[in-house]
């Protein structure tokens, strides 16, 4: 599989992820399952666990209140923790690419599972090909919040 890079560590860092996420849990109604999908870098499998990726979005600034994919705030997110010009450019090639095709739809919820979709590859066929990404090393990563699994990149 994929490696899979996290850009939503912000969250946990500077706005209480666990706040969000019981906020949004409150309000989805997310299955756990979908909690559990999150956790493990799997799309949700229902409406309500699409619409908790779109809250957390959110509420991390990664989606605007029109419901489209800020993709300058990820980027912004990802150059606060990536120093490698190089793994930088490819994770901001991404995020454009994906926030172009998932800023399409017009609904909150089915934007942010796109833009998740897009982001892990999970219709690229790409399977078997990692890479390593180095980041900051005061950043814990195990095991990773669901804030932080909701904004993944599958690389090369």
């Amino acid at each position: 599989a994929a490696v899979l890079f996290c850009l939503v560590a912000l969250a946990s860092a500077q706005q209480g992820s666990e706040e969000i996420e019981r906020r949004c849990e409150k309000e989805t109604k997310v299955p756990q399952s979908d909690i559990e999908n999150y956790k493990n870098f799997r799309l949700p499998q229902t409406r309500a666990g699409k619409c908790y990726g779109a809250c957390v979005f959110k509420a991390v600034h990664v989606m605007n209140s029109q419901g489209k994919i800020d993709k300058i705030k990820a980027e912004e997110l990802a150059a606060s923790y990536i120093h490698d010009q190089n793994q930088l450019g490819r994770i901001e090639t991404k995020v454009q690419s994906c926030s172009m095709q998932a800023n399409r739809g017009r609904d909150e919820c089915q934007t942010a599972y796109s833009f998740n979709k897009c982001l892990l590859g999970a219709s690229s066929g790409r399977k078997g090909k990692s890479i390593t990404i180095t980041i900051d090393p005061q950043i814990s990563l195990s095991p990773p919040p669901i804030s932080l699994t909701l904004l993944s990149l599958s690389l090369l």
